[in-house]
């Protein structure tokens, strides 16, 4: 049913832009409806699928930024693609995934500069953080990733600043701060090294 409604909210995109080709409504939606798709193949693991639906929608939102550079919403909804794409392909190409992110981390941070105050971009801009921070930790890049997972929790903290009950900030930041509590106990300095 979902895919139905993604379809039919395709078409109509679609629709629009075969008439009008520079709808920056149709584009942001075709960008979105993407987007959703994409991580709705990401949850049935289709990696492939997930990273081609990505690219499409990365490329909407890219004809959008070419008609209005400064739109909030495609420069966050192409952070979330970006995002997405390090999620999937994480476990086969690391490095690429850290490019991803840090792509993820700039999108959101121009989002971020035109003076809006928007929660839920610096939360998604905080995961992404959190994000690059783990797998900085998994491959042994501890200062990269302190600093990494300190950004996280600033973006977590001025999140909740701005929705002081946006309930997915406040879990996330949580449980940052508890790992962060246990890389400080089990730091080299914390162990005599």
């Amino acid at each position: 049913e979902a895919q139905q409604l993604f379809d039919r909210a395709l078409r109509k995109c679609a629709e629009v832009l075969n008439t009008v080709p520079n709808d920056t409504w149709a584009l942001c939606n075709e960008g979105l409806t993407l987007l959703c798709i994409g991580e709705k193949h990401l949850e049935n693991n289709d990696d492939v699928g997930a990273l081609k639906t990505f690219a499409d929608g990365r490329a909407a939102f890219e004809r959008l930024l070419t008609l209005t550079p400064s739109d909030d919403e495609a420069l966050a909804g192409l952070g979330a693609l970006y995002f997405y794409e390090g999620e999937a392909i994480r476990k086969t190409d690391r490095t690429q995934a850290i490019t991803k992110y840090r792509q993820s981390s700039e999108a959101f941070d121009e989002a971020l500069a035109n003076g809006s105050e928007d929660a839920e971009t610096e939360a998604d801009k905080a995961r992404t953080l959190q994000r690059l921070g783990e797998i900085y930790l998994e491959t042994d890049r501890r200062k990269d990733a302190l600093r990494s997972l300190n950004d996280a929790l600033k973006a977590y903290d001025h999140s909740l600043k701005i929705a002081p009950r946006h309930l997915r900030a406040r879990e996330a930041r949580r449980r940052l701060k508890a790992l962060l509590a246990g890389l400080r106990t089990s730091s080299p300095r914390n162990q005599g090294g």
